[in-house]
């Protein structure tokens, strides 16, 4: 699977992920620029988040890629974003602040926790580890891991 986007295009394989459940039919993935995306590995889940803090949820598997929107000044900013393998976990870091969420099939997502890391700049990459927890690294190399075990915590990665 190949993703990326462009201004407020998001593109799934060379194809241009549109809108399709809006007033606009057709209409871009976003209505400003996407900053950051993510998808799981097996596909079950990608998210897009713009500038003005909308986090788009995709899921491919569904007819036109049909969505959930979270509106909200929380994601405004979000610099880095990960789903887990099977598509029912989620981060999201804005800044030096990663937020992790379990997401429920055609619920809300509900809030697990969230932590301020100890990184030099802005979190810039964010990906789930086979153990379900988050390593996350900065622009200068500097990695943490946040923890689930047995409660959400952060500690220094091992180089």
């Amino acid at each position: 699977m190949i993703l990326r986007s462009e201004g407020n295009q998001l593109f799934l394989n060379n194809e241009e992920v549109r809108e399709w459940a809006c007033h606009r039919e057709g209409s871009p993935a976003h209505h400003q620029r996407i900053l950051c995306v993510g998808s799981s590995s097996l596909g079950a889940r990608i998210v897009s988040v713009d500038e003005g803090g909308q986090l788009k949820i995709w899921d491919p598997s569904r007819a036109n890629l049909e969505r959930r929107v979270w509106q909200g000044q929380g994601f405004k900013g979000a610099s880095a974003v990960s789903v887990t393998e099977d598509g029912k976990r989620l981060a999201v870091a804005v800044g030096l602040e990663v937020t992790v969420y379990d997401l429920e099939p055609n619920q809300a997502a509900k809030k697990l926790e969230s932590a301020r890391l100890a990184l030099t700049d802005k979190v810039t990459f964010l990906q789930f580890t086979d153990d379900d927890h988050v390593m996350c690294s900065d622009n200068d190399g500097k990695k943490v891991i946040y923890e689930r075990d047995p409660a959400w915590k952060v500690k220094p990665a091992n180089k």
